[in-house]
């Protein structure tokens, strides 16, 4: 399987968005007078908006530029696998975990009003708990109609099945989703994996010194 990447150029448009957007929270904390350019600005502009929204969006924004950037000059990497290991790397953080702990795979399509998002679902079991993975498609290199090949390379990697859907909206994915089934199918995978064997103890016990090296000392 191809490794995924982000895609630079998105990275730094939304890197751009937000630092305009925390340039505009600041002013409007500086001068507040700018508040009555719309609604929003006028929420900003006076009382607790003023004191605690203002900085709070600006920070915020300044996070989402700063690593929106870090990103793009990065290695752009959103999912890859070394070495038996699934790295997927969400806007937050990286994550990596074997192969075998993916246990889940599917598309959610979340419909607003301009365009539909898509995002790559991967549910990652951690013993008895189940831990949700997202990675945003839409900003990544990949095609979209290549996306129903992704899943299906991600099943056959981690020995899932087919039983992910492809294409499910954000509501039915949350709901046909069995975490006591997955976690069963995890248990049973690495029970069936070969156990590592034990070192022989009495044999190394029994085992000749080896000779050491250099100048022996002699007391009298």
């Amino acid at each position: 399987m191809d490794s995924l990447r982000y895609n630079p150029g998105k990275l730094l448009l939304r890197a751009l968005t937000a630092g305009l957007a925390s340039a505009g929270s600041v002013a409007l904390y500086i001068d507040p007078e700018w508040a009555d350019i719309g609604l929003w600005t006028m929420v900003l502009g006076d009382g607790i908006g003023h004191d605690v929204l203002a900085p709070a969006t600006a920070a915020f924004f300044a996070l989402l530029a700063w690593r929106s950037a870090a990103l793009a000059f990065g290695r752009c990497m959103a999912l890859e696998i070394r070495d038996g290991t699934l790295i997927a790397t969400t806007f937050w953080r990286s994550t990596s975990v074997p192969v075998h702990a993916l246990v889940d795979v599917r598309l959610e399509e979340k419909r607003t009003r301009w365009r539909t998002i898509t995002r790559l679902i991967l549910r990652i079991a951690k013993e008895a708990d189940i831990r949700t993975i997202r990675i945003p498609l839409g900003m990544t290199d990949l095609a979209r109609f290549r996306y129903p090949k992704l899943v299906a390379d991600l099943e056959m990697l981690a020995g899932c099945g087919s039983q992910s859907a492809t294409a499910a909206p954000s509501e039915g994915a949350a709901t046909d989703f069995d975490a006591d089934a997955a976690i069963a199918r995890y248990m049973a995978r690495k029970a069936s994996e070969p156990a590592q064997p034990a070192p022989d103890l009495a044999a190394a016990a029994s085992a000749p010194a080896r000779p050491a090296f250099g100048r022996k000392r002699l007391f009298r």
